[in-house]
């Protein structure tokens, strides 16, 4: 990626509370006017008017909407990280195709309940810097939802290159993807759908060590 156009999506980070307090503004006015308008229509002088701070302001931290919406992005994909890792209490040792199961119910419930995610992250970023951006905060994705399988089924492991989990997740953030735009929501169809097709795939890419069941 150019040194220029990593400016156009690396976002500056607040170090004082004055300053978490104006990005917070701007996070607020920002998915106000994404509900309202969509990501196309956003501005950074519409987000700097709606939020009530000067243009400039809004720029210190944020050299263009891409940056602003990665950064709204990243927040959203880490409280899905949270939530996912909240599964590990209450899951017990269910098979491969439960475990995808429960995981595509309780993703699908986060993204019924945070709309401003369904546009952002199902949506995906609008360039391939874009993408490569954000490309540490999906990795917590990846990695807590193989905590949670790998930690189900002993003796067995997903290959890493190219990494299974993360073709995974994006089988299903497409299945929801299609379900959000078509019906604007997330429906139980959708959820089975989601599950049959991750479990599909994953169970072809296992790499056990030792005999492990699946079903």
């Amino acid at each position: 990626m150019k040194e220029k156009e990593n400016k156009l999506v690396n976002a500056r980070k607040p170090t004082q509370e004055r300053s978490r307090e104006r990005v917070e503004r701007m996070f607020q006015a920002a998915e106000k006017l994404l509900l309202e308008q969509g990501p196309e229509s956003l501005s950074i002088p519409e987000v700097a008017k709606t939020s009530g701070l000067p243009r400039s302001s809004v720029y210190q931290f944020f050299p263009s909407k891409y940056a602003l919406l990665l950064a709204i992005s990243d927040q959203y994909e880490q409280k899905l990280v949270d939530r996912i890792a909240g599964l590990d209490a209450v899951l017990g040792n269910l098979a491969l195709a439960d475990v995808m199961g429960s995981l595509a119910r309780t993703a699908a419930d986060f993204y019924n309940e945070h709309p401003i995610a369904c546009i952002l992250i199902l949506g995906g970023p609008m360039s391939r810097d874009g993408f490569r951006a954000g490309e540490d905060s999906r990795m917590g994705t990846v990695n807590s939802i193989r905590y949670l399988i790998e930690k189900r089924m002993s003796g067995v492991e997903f290959p890493t290159e190219p990494d299974v989990i993360a073709f995974a997740i994006e089988i299903a953030r497409g299945c929801f993807k299609y379900g959000y735009f078509r019906e604007k929501t997330i429906s139980d169809q959708t959820v089975a759908e989601t599950r049959t097709a991750t479990y599909g795939y994953l169970s072809t890419r296992l790499r056990a060590s030792k005999p492990a069941t699946v079903d």
